[in-house]
């Protein structure tokens, strides 16, 4: 079988195809179709189809969307050889902040980043984003930081001591780090 990347990520035909899927189709069909438009950095559309749900149907949807972040490509995604970029999630949630607090619980841990995300993951610390910061906090303490890394990490740690979002964990982040 072929997989996305097979068969051109940024393929117009593409984007359309998993669109209508994500619009028209079945939950568990639109969910998968939500994550892989996530994973090539279409989270636009993503988000306007969250935006037309009725609040009802929004939580199932916002888990989809989040799926993609925190899950490993191979199973949830065809994407394997795509670097996780948060830039496009960021961008979504700038014009659609009600996402923010949906996401915040939603964005688990990544525990699959390779070593070419961690610096990615390092610039999230830094997000406006409350969700972001937290995801990019609990996926980094979980990952096999070296050298340079883990002083970052711990100077990050210091400076949530002050983030709203992050203070109540932050105890629980330095633990598992710690170990």
């Amino acid at each position: 079988m072929r997989t996305i990347e097979d068969l051109g990520v940024m393929r117009p035909d593409l984007i359309s195809a998993l669109t209508t899927i994500m619009n028209e189709d079945s939950d568990a069909e639109a969910s998968r179709a939500a994550g892989i438009l996530c994973r090539m950095g279409r989270t636009d559309a993503v988000a306007d189809r969250y935006s037309g749900l009725p609040e009802e149907n929004r939580s199932d949807f916002v888990r989809a969307f989040a799926r993609p972040f925190c899950a490993p490509p191979h199973r949830e995604a065809p994407l394997r050889s795509a670097p996780v970029d948060l830039a496009p999630l960021a961008t979504v949630l700038h014009s659609h902040p009600e996402l923010n607090a949906a996401l915040f619980d939603e964005l688990g841990v990544n525990q699959w980043l390779g070593t070419e995300d961690v610096e990615t993951y390092f610039a999230a610390l830094d997000s406006e984003r409350s969700s972001i910061r937290r995801h990019a906090a609990w996926s980094l303490v979980f990952t096999r930081l070296v050298g340079t890394q883990r002083q970052r990490y711990a100077e990050a740690l210091d400076d949530f001591e002050n983030d709203p979002a992050l203070t109540p964990r932050v105890g629980d982040l330095r633990r598992i780090f710690n170990e």
